[in-house]
């Protein structure tokens, strides 16, 4: 079980969050810190939106301060692939959902084929 895990059980759905929940987000954290933990101590984490010249990718260990929506995923390792893709959404100029849900889902894969987990802040 992961700290998120026990919170969704006990309030049903992330829609029942509401707005700036601080249990909810630390709760993030501590899931963050182990999925470092199980990658000795270290993972990679990662922005899906570029907006205002956000970093694609960075390290993190343990006790770095993560802030709410600070990242939107983390992965075991660096990964170019991914890189690419989210670089490549960034920079496809947007002509609506359709399109875009295209080059969501490859990043969303590629998270996953990585062993990665998405972050969820509010």
């Amino acid at each position: 079980m992961t700290a998120t895990t026990d919170l969704l059980k006990q309030y049903g759905s992330p829609w029942e969050l509401g707005e700036a929940n601080d249990e909810w987000n630390d709760a993030q954290r501590a899931d963050l810190a182990a999925f470092a933990a199980k990658h000795g101590d270290r993972c990679v984490l990662g922005n899906t939106n570029l907006d205002n010249e956000r970093l694609v990718m960075w390290d993190y260990y343990p006790g770095d301060n993560v802030y709410n929506f600070g990242a939107s995923f983390a992965i075991p390792a660096y990964d170019q692939i991914l890189r690419d893709l989210i670089v490549a959404r960034d920079q496809t100029p947007y002509t609506g959902t359709a399109q875009d849900s295209v080059l969501v889902d490859a990043i969303l894969d590629r998270i996953a084929e990585l062993g990665g987990i998405t972050l969820l802040w509010t």
